[in-house]
Order: C-alpha cells, then structure tokens, then sequence
C-alpha cells in the first residue's frame, strides 16, 4: 500500500532569511486579498444617500454582522466588527477560491488559520490586561492549567476551522 500526503505547490522560493517558498496557498490568499480590497473600494465609492441595488445588498449583510456581534458580544464591543467581518469574509472566500480547480483553498493550510487564531488571542489577551490590570492577568498563571489554556486557544481556533 502506497499512502502519499501532498501539500501546496511550490511556485518559487524567494532567497532571504533561509528561503521563503512561495505556495499555492500564498497564491491564493493574496488574490483573495486583492479581490476583497477591490470589492470594497469600488463598492466605498458608489455610495449613495438613497442606497440601490448592490448597496442595498450589502448594508444589508453589515447590519446582520452587526446585530449578530452585538447580541452575542455586546453593542460596547461593536468596535471589533471590521475585524470580525475581514476574517468572515476572507474565510468564506478563501474556501470558495478552492472550488475553481486550479487554486488551492486559502485555508487548506493551516498556516491562514493559525494566524488568525493568534491574531483574536493576542486582541483577547491585550484587552483583558487593559480591563483588569497586568497583575491581574499575570496572577491567572498561578495556576499551571490556566498556561495550558491560553496556549491551548490559538491551536483549538485554528485547527477547527482548519
């Protein structure tokens, strides 16, 4: 029996800090990138007092992100919605990318996951030592379990959305 695992393609390697491969996936999640910033520049541009159409549409999906965050989050952090809806958005395009045939999914790696995992924990971690004080965060790591959770919340975020 012959088991193979494949991962992404590499395109090419830029040659700076021991080589940087350049892979499918990177492929991918920059034409995600540049798609997203796209999409929100042209549509930034042809706002309208009275929406229509496509601007209808997409207030729309803004304030059903919107509702959704503040009823599970609460209206005080509403601030984190542009982060919330770059994830969401980047996610369900990056998944959707991998349905063309030639372009692996951004999130077939769980490199893309990993990073937003750690991105949220860090945002969680920074605003708990602003709410409670860093002596009142550092005093959690009394207890060793409390060092194996914290450590423990990037990876279980990122593999199941892996």
């Amino acid at each position: 029996m012959n088991i193979s695992v494949d991962g992404a393609f590499i395109y090419f390697t830029i040659p700076i800090f021991g080589g940087i491969n350049i892979t499918q996936t990177t492929v991918s999640h920059l034409i995600v990138t540049i798609f997203l910033c796209s999409l929100s520049i042209y549509l930034g541009k042809r706002l309208k007092k009275r929406p229509d159409g496509l601007q209808v549409l997409v207030e729309k999906g803004v304030m059903m992100l919107y509702n959704m965050l503040s009823d599970t989050m609460g209206a005080h952090n509403i601030h984190y919605l542009p982060l919330i809806g770059t994830i969401f958005l980047s996610s369900i395009c990056s998944s959707l990318i991998g349905m063309t045939g030639f372009l692996r999914s951004a999130t077939a790696d769980l490199s893309v996951p990993l990073v937003w995992a750690i991105t949220v924990s860090v945002i969680i971690w920074r605003n708990t030592i602003k709410r409670d004080g860093i002596g009142s965060f550092l005093k959690n790591y009394i207890n060793p379990m409390n060092i194996v959770s914290d450590v423990a919340q990037p990876a279980s975020m990122a593999l199941r959305h892996f």
